[in-house]
């Protein structure tokens, strides 16, 4: 068997070695709560319940906030539902991330060896770096960050002029399985800006190569349909987006976000990039003392730089301003350009070892040992690591569905006449387990909704200035808050809820009957609520109060 051979199955076996864990223990694995089992996983749910693999366009979902557009819960038609809908929602997250696993090593392998020339012995480190990209801790289940190598391996084929059918397609599917809002669009501007270089500098037209980035962008439209319907068609409705407010920070904090940016990578894309710092430095250093520096690996830097410096600016002083000025208009977080970070650190990663194991007589010894040490470090951030301990983030324990199913079986009505709203935890888990809730975090909802919901919360809000804030000025969670409680349902701040002022009579009217709340309240000092019962399994505790 052909060395090369050999390492492909051995970065195959890693990959399912990586993800093992989770396929022996099932609903028993520890899952990402943030922005992931909180809200993207219960709204796939909903959406496949409804036979809506593909959302239909101006239809209300119900089972959300009293009724929110299906945009509202998923922007895009996003292949992932099909598998999803193929497999349950436990199997079908868990087939998502391995086969987006696949696709970052298949796509990064075939992009750094149609990119730069690699012989027999640097075939290693080809095969390396890319299994390295295909075990970060990507975000939930979309390719957005994770399939970026295989669209840039297809237009760099049109760059080229290979325009076989399967490039074509490939930059068909990105589209369908990625955001246009987080990496899209930052992806086609750094595109253009290529092809602009390509145009003006290397006097090339690049005439496939454009037609590629028009491609990706004419996708993007047909596969984020939804929302470019409800932008242009339902503009009656004004999102609560419009009353976002980031308070403007100062100029050191902003040097501090920027480092913190080029070092870790913000959270929803991370790139385990510290260590990969050293070997890049030292052979830019190198390089820069010789006076031979490699022109991809400084133009990466200075990219990854640059955007860092925007990312940490973006909420400074003036540029805060204006920021939040565009954003009325043009509701985008201009700052996403980090999501492209990760492929940049990998493409530098190994720019670096094949230069030091060509020059140097360590290098491959160093090669391997730091490939080692980065794998180690990508499993010891393994998502299930990460999370190991937490008893309520295991999926099975975070959505708790046999202590639900005893729930709808006690309030014993059918499940569409009434509303409820969660205390302590998250409203996701009551949609994910099918109740109609008038709580949710959605990421663009009614103005005039979260306004009516403020009304309910807000003697809540008048007590505890952090949740009033977050809110006000945000509101994305529009969650039954407790200040007793605090903001973060996964950290609650007390065992039990003295007070909580609620407006009653705008919860009834809005035909919510019942609480679910994490912890008891004392119905001796909110009268207005009666206790139906205390649910318990081994993770958590529900109690549901009856509005009088």
């Amino acid at each position: 068997m052909k060395s090369s051979n050999k390492y492909l199955i051995i970065s195959f076996g890693i990959i399912i070695l990586y993800y093992l864990l989770f396929i022996i223990t099932g609903k028993d694995s520890y899952v990402q709560i943030i922005d992931n089992l909180d809200a993207n996983v219960p709204y796939v749910k909903i959406l496949v319940n409804n036979g809506m693999v593909f959302p239909e366009t101006g239809v209300n979902i119900p089972q959300v906030m009293n009724g929110i557009p299906s945009s509202s819960i998923m922007a895009s038609y996003d292949f992932s539902l099909l598998i999803f809908n193929a497999f349950g929602m436990y199997w079908g997250y868990l087939v998502n991330r391995v086969l987006m696993a696949l696709i970052a090593f298949l796509g990064m392998y075939l992009l750094l060896k149609n990119q730069f020339s690699v012989n027999k012995n640097q075939h290693f480190i080809l095969i390396m770096c890319s299994l390295a990209f295909s075990i970060l801790p990507f975000w939930s289940y979309m390719m957005s960050v994770a399939g970026i190598p295989l669209v840039l391996f297809a237009l760099f084929n049109l760059r080229n002029g290979n325009i076989k059918i399967y490039n074509w397609l490939l930059i068909v599917f990105y589209a369908f399985s990625s955001s246009l809002i987080l990496v899209g669009v930052f992806l086609i501007i750094v595109l253009g800006i290529i092809w602009l270089t390509d145009l003006l500098i290397r006097k090339k037209k690049s005439f496939f190569f454009l037609l590629g980035i028009f491609l990706l962008g004419i996708s993007y439209l047909i596969s984020h349909y939804p929302l470019i319907y409800t932008f242009l068609f339902e503009n009656n409705i004004v999102s609560h987006r419009v009353e976002f407010h980031s308070e403007s920070i100062s100029f050191f904090k902003a040097i501090k976000k920027s480092i913190i940016q080029f070092l870790f990578n913000q959270h929803h894309a991370r790139s385990l990039n510290l260590l990969i710092i050293f070997p890049v430095f030292f052979v830019l250093t190198k390089q820069i003392l010789s006076k031979k520096v490699n022109s991809i690996l400084v133009k990466l830097l200075l990219f990854i730089g640059l955007s860092s410096i925007f990312y940490g600016f973006i909420h400074y002083g003036p540029i805060n301003s204006l920021n939040e000025r565009i954003m009325k208009v043009i509701p985008l977080q201009f700052q996403r350009f980090h999501f492209l970070h990760s492929i940049c650190w990998y493409i530098l990663l190994f720019i670096s070892l094949k230069e030091i194991i060509t020059k140097y007589k360590w290098g491959k010894k160093f090669a391997a040992f730091f490939i080692a040490f980065q794998l180690i470090f990508a499993f010891y951030n393994n998502e299930f690591i990460v999370n190991y301990g937490n008893k309520n983030s295991t999926f099975k324990s975070f959505y708790a569905e046999n202590l639900f199913e005893n729930v709808k079986n006690a309030i014993d009505k059918d499940i569409k006449t009434y509303k409820v709203i969660s205390v302590g935890f998250h409203p996701a888990v009551a949609q994910y387990n099918g109740f109609y809730t008038i709580d949710g975090y959605i990421t663009s909802y009614p103005l005039s909704y979260k306004h009516r919901f403020r009304r309910i919360i807000k003697n809540e809000l008048e007590k505890n200035q952090v949740i009033k804030t977050n809110f006000d000025n945000w509101g994305s969670r529009c969650y039954g808050f407790s200040a007793e409680l605090g903001s973060n349902p996964d950290k609650l701040n007390n065992e039990k809820i003295e007070n909580l002022d609620f407006n009653y009579d705008l919860l009834l009217q809005m035909n919510c009957q019942y609480i679910f709340s994490a912890v008891s309240i004392n119905t001796n000092k909110n009268q207005r609520l009666q206790i139906l019962k205390e649910f318990k399994d081994e993770s958590k505790s529900i109690f549901v109060y009856k509005i009088i």
